[in-house]
């Protein structure tokens, strides 16, 4: 994976915060649309759930019919004094329109109501496949979505591979609106060889 294919990962990063922004929304309004049947009778405490559903199952269907984003997650909770949903173990699968898809997942995921913002922390994976097959996959402990999707930080370490290459290093930033990526301030890269021992590289600047 060549230094340059990094930055081919920002448009790919982008959309799947804004998809993961929106899957948190239809989930915020189910929420809505369920207290409609009964609201708490008595006033909540701080941190106290107003509604809460196991084993959840959502899914969002493109104009063609076709499931194009599902979310799981063991439980949720709307929290109103923190306004925004609370996710034990969520998945996020979505699915592109060249064939490839994209999957989210952590052990704990929290989206603010006004979808604007969310985080995932522990665990943090991202796997993209392609419709050929390849697969690049992103670890981290921490993932900030913010600014509506267009702006995602992994301040801790991040591991990104592909294809038997390996990037590692901190501070992974994607900034739709700059159209940039970078990920810094030292990066350690590892690629595989024709005759099968890994190559390394370690660049002391932040990629760009």
């Amino acid at each position: 994976m060549p230094f340059q294919r990094l930055l081919q990962l920002w448009p790919q990063l982008s959309f799947l915060a804004v998809l993961l922004l929106g899957a948190l929304a239809s989930a915020y309004l189910a929420v809505q649309l369920a207290l409609r049947q009964e609201r708490a009778a008595t006033p909540l405490r701080p941190g106290e759930a107003d509604f809460y559903a196991s084993g959840v199952h959502l899914l969002r269907y493109d104009r063609d019919g076709q499931v194009s984003v599902q979310m799981r997650a063991e439980r949720l909770e709307h929290i109103p004094s923190e306004q925004g949903l609370e996710l034990s173990s969520p998945v996020f699968w979505i699915s592109q329109h060249n064939g490839g898809t994209m999957v989210a997942s952590s052990r704990r995921g929290v989206g603010s109501d006004d979808a604007q913002s969310a985080r995932l922390e522990g665990e943090v994976r991202l796997v993209r496949r392609s419709a050929n097959g390849e697969t690049m996959e992103i670890r981290s402990e921490l993932a900030l979505i913010e600014e509506g999707g267009t702006l995602i930080r992994m301040p801790d370490r991040v591991r990104i591979e592909q294809g038997g290459a390996r990037l590692e290093g901190a501070e992974l930033v994607v900034d739709d609106n700059r159209k940039t990526l970078s990920l810094g301030p030292r990066v350690n890269a590892f690629f595989p060889s024709s005759n099968g021992s890994p190559k390394s590289a370690s660049p002391t600047g932040p990629s760009r």
